[in-house]
């Protein structure tokens, strides 16, 4: 059994004092709820905060996790890199776990701390297809 954790992590390109309920839209098949997704890994919550721009349609961006290494894998985008990101540390009272990273929670949140995000500090973890 999974203890649910204090603290969750969400990584947004928006500066927020309270996080909203959203139509997401996404690959997986847990990635198109309504609501506020968040997660327990702080770096993956950190490649979220990166705005990544689509250079066409079928553009796509993916968290990919590899011999236990995360990193984002790009496919017909790039990084804006001149925009700084958010990370929120969030209560997780109101999060329900989805699947093997994600929790949900379908009521608003505000954070506990945000945390500004340079994306040049993570360009590591940025691969291009």
């Amino acid at each position: 059994m999974h203890i649910k954790p204090k603290l969750l992590f969400h990584g947004s390109s928006q500066h927020l004092e309270r996080l909203q309920p959203t139509q997401a839209v996404g690959d997986g098949l847990k990635d198109n709820a309504f609501g506020i997704y968040a997660i327990e890994n702080k770096l993956i919550a950190q490649l979220f905060s990166i705005q990544y721009i689509s250079l066409a349609k079928d553009a796509r961006f993916a968290i990919k996790l590899e011999n236990d290494q995360v990193f984002v894998e790009l496919d017909r985008c790039t990084v804006n890199w001149e925009r700084v990101g958010y990370v929120y540390t969030l209560p997780s009272d109101h999060f329900v776990k989805i699947d093997d990273l994600q929790w949900l929670s379908t009521k608003s949140v505000v954070p506990l701390k945000i945390e500004q995000i340079n994306p040049f500090d993570f360009k590591k973890y940025i691969r291009q297809l």
